[in-house]
């Protein structure tokens, strides 16, 4: 009787040893996934030609394009704003981490004559996809009204 309960007492304690192991590598692999997640950078360019200097907003972050049109965000969705205007946004990334003007429209990339993917691409190049520092349309409202309705998205 007594080698019966040294067996028992022997497999009871295996037992929750076991459990405890399973759950903290549990928990740890997900510590580790959550972590991964937050230190993911998402990073892709916007171009028509590389767009430079153009304002983009991810969650908290606000930042400019670079020289390559390069931006990194750890959140989606991204905004894109030239002089207080959203040109556009994207909710996902390519596999080829680059943001063309249909992207933004949300239309296929092979669809060059989208009405709303030209007005995009014409506003861009109207800058030569270089934006100003500090170009701002909000203090002349005129202005402002007359980009909005005719070069900027005017989604229905």
């Amino acid at each position: 009787m007594s080698i019966q309960k040294t067996i028992i007492t022997i497999l009871l304690l295996f037992l929750i040893t076991a459990c405890g192991e399973t759950v903290s590598n549990k928990n740890l692999n997900e510590n580790n996934k959550t972590e991964n997640l937050i230190k993911k950078k998402i990073i892709g360019y916007l171009v028509d030609e590389p767009v430079i200097n153009i304002d983009y907003h991810c969650g908290d972050k606000i930042s400019k394009t670079d020289n390559q049109g390069k931006f990194e965000c750890y959140s989606l969705p991204i905004k894109f704003i030239v002089g207080g205007i959203e040109i556009g946004s994207i909710h996902q990334l390519a596999k080829d981490l680059i943001v063309y003007p249909q992207d933004l429209v949300g239309v296929k990339r092979d669809d060059f004559g989208n009405q709303e993917v030209l007005k995009i691409a014409s506003f861009l190049q109207s800058f030569n996809n270089i934006i100003p520092d500090n170009i701002s349309f909000n203090s002349n409202k005129k202005l402002l009204s007359s980009i909005a309705n005719i070069l900027v998205l005017q989604r229905e």
